[in-house]
């Protein structure tokens, strides 16, 4: 199958905090480990995981790729999501860039009261980007956001609330059946320790405070049903 590249402009509102609060919906705790993916400029790889997402047994692709003069590592180690970005050559002056894409599918959730994404990290080092895509089929709306982790050694919550995404009405919340992804699509180095995605509460006023971020990213997606 031909890739299909989508590039969505979004605006967003995001939130960190040391912790959430409440239930949550576990997407990914990233206890199903796969082998490490080492792509190289032009040479995307991937590799497909079953993964119980709620009472769903649901599917995960995996799929790093690099362009220019970068090279990707990944893996996740049933622990974690380790993600490694950069040139292959640290004096090569030509640009490029670097990503993975998670895609799960093989489900439909109905989160309720629970309107916040969460990605909790432990590590990251440099600002990579933070996509997200929610699909929901049945009302056939596509929902997108972006912003940038920022680095830490201790580790901390990103929250993306849905309700403010553009085209979201209450009845996206009922049977959202794709979750996309990004990390990465920059020029500059970087390194990513993932622990857990989720979907969540609003987080408690006094552990989270807000990110004064608003505006307009683009980035690209490849939907998993397009890839080759």
């Amino acid at each position: 199958m031909n890739a299909l590249l989508t590039r969505i402009a979004i605006a967003f509102g995001v939130l960190m905090s040391a912790t959430g609060a409440g239930a949550q919906i576990v997407v990914d705790p990233f206890f199903v480990p796969t082998s490490l993916l080492e792509a190289t400029p032009g040479n995307p790889v991937f590799e497909d995981s079953p993964l119980v997402i709620g009472s769903f047994n649901a599917g995960r692709r995996l799929t790093a790729s690099a362009q220019g003069s970068f090279v990707i590592d990944t893996e996740i180690n049933g622990t974690n999501l380790i993600v490694d970005g950069g040139r292959s050559n640290p004096n090569d002056p030509n640009q490029g860039s670097a990503d993975i894409i998670l895609d799960y599918e093989g489900f439909s959730l109905n989160l309720g009261s629970n309107v916040f994404f969460e990605f909790q990290v432990n590590e990251v080092i440099g600002t990579p980007i933070l996509g997200l895509i929610l699909t929901n089929t049945s009302v056939g709306s596509i929902l997108s956001a972006g912003a940038s982790l920022t680095p830490t050694n201790s580790g901390y919550s990103i929250f993306i609330d849905i309700r403010t995404l553009n085209n979201f009405t209450p009845a996206f919340l009922n049977g959202i059946d794709e979750i996309q992804v990004l990390i990465g699509d920059t020029n500059e180095e970087f390194f990513v320790v993932g622990q857990l995605i989720q979907f969540s509460p609003v987080p408690e006023p006094s552990t989270a405070a807000l990110l004064a971020v608003a505006g307009v990213w683009l980035f690209a997606c490849r939907r998993r049903h397009s890839q080759a």
